[in-house]
């Protein structure tokens, strides 16, 4: 019964339809459906066409590994955008508030570390630029 049914699937077919079944392994693994589909081809006069190659699922690109080049230029980035942020943004606002009264000695010293970097960041800028 499964069979007749594929039968008059396959005899109801265009010819068009029934080529394009065929070349794009439209058939699947079923071999008794491509033999089907090959004896209609030959019951209709039409040559049998060669079939399209199977493809094969792409593999991932990678695992996700990183080298270690990789790794440790993230880590400079990490680095260089909490300098900036902490020199450039922190410290400003700190200064304009002027909440040195609470905790003074870790303030100072922080104060400090964010324009020693304000300080390299300018020198390293200035001998890039070749105004050393």
């Amino acid at each position: 019964m499964a069979g007749e049914s594929g039968r008059s699937r396959v005899a109801e077919m265009s010819d068009w339809e029934l080529v394009s079944v065929y070349v794009n392994r439209g058939h699947g693994d079923d071999l008794a459906y491509k033999a089907e589909l090959e004896t209609e081809l030959e019951t209709r006069g039409l040559p049998v066409p060669e079939q399209m190659p199977s493809i094969e699922p792409q593999k991932p690109a990678s695992s996700g590994t990183m080298t270690r080049s990789t790794f440790l230029e993230y880590i400079l980035l990490t680095y260089i955008v909490t300098g900036l942020f902490y020199a450039w943004l922190y410290l400003p606002l700190r200064l304009i508030k002027g909440d040195f009264s609470v905790d003074r000695k870790h303030k100072l010293i922080q104060t400090g570390v964010a324009l020693a970097y304000q300080a390299a960041e300018i020198a390293t800028a200035c001998a890039l630029s070749g105004e050393f």
